[in-house]
């Protein structure tokens, strides 16, 4: 996993690379948003009332949670194309007092959206990308802490609305659908066999700032 993690990053920024070569007439940004997600928790959710039931404990189900800060690179190689590299970190929480438990994923992730009407200051476009998501969790409690860990490539398509209002400003929605699965969460690098699944729906919206043209 830690291999595939590698050839995902390494092949991201050779990409980037290769669209900023000199007389690229690319132009570059940035993007910062927040947002929603909801998750197919069935497995990981039987595991953990079933664990309720074992210890005496009340962790309530995790079905959904926050999305963000979400932080990308955005790159325009044209003016109907727009690509995305960007760190987006997902929670995904439950407590039972004292304890806290959290599985949430930081996700690496790169995406190519199509835009339709590059005359209009509001466009829409349709994307997909895939992404690396890693397990960085714990388990909390009085005097004890054990660490949360795991990783998986993820898949995700989504719709998309641009709102241009400057030259270089935009605001941005996204809604999409994500698959990521993490086959095997590990508790203080141990296996535990447990299944962490993030997929379902993705919601997002954010500010951008367009500013860089390559020479």
């Amino acid at each position: 996993m830690y291999r595939l993690k590698l050839v995902f990053v390494a092949v991201t920024a050779t990409l980037v690379l290769a669209i900023a070569r000199p007389g690229s007439a690319a132009v570059f940004g940035i993007e910062l948003a927040g947002g929603y997600n909801t998750y197919a928790m069935s497995a990981f959710n039987d595991t953990l009332q079933s664990s309720n039931q074992s210890l005496g404990t009340t962790f309530p189900d995790i079905n959904d949670g926050g999305g963000g800060p979400f932080l990308a690179l955005r790159v325009w190689p044209n003016e109907s194309i727009l690509l995305r590299f960007a760190l987006d970190i997902l929670h995904a929480t439950s407590e039972s007092p004292p304890l806290t438990l959290d599985v949430g994923p930081v996700a690496f992730t790169a995406t190519s959206t199509y835009y339709f009407s590059p005359e209009r200051p509001v466009r829409f476009g349709l994307g997909v990308g895939l992404g690396w998501y890693d397990i960085v969790g714990w388990l909390e409690g009085p005097g004890a802490k054990i660490d949360l860990t795991g990783g998986g490539v993820g898949f995700h398509g989504q719709g998309e609305v641009m709102w241009r209002f400057t030259r270089r400003m935009s605001a941005n929605g996204v809604l999409g659908y994500r698959y990521a699965k993490i086959d095997d969460m590990k508790a203080d690098d141990v296996s535990t066999n447990t299944e962490v699944d993030f997929s379902g729906l993705l919601f997002r919206v954010g500010l951008a700032f367009d500013w860089l043209k390559a020479q």
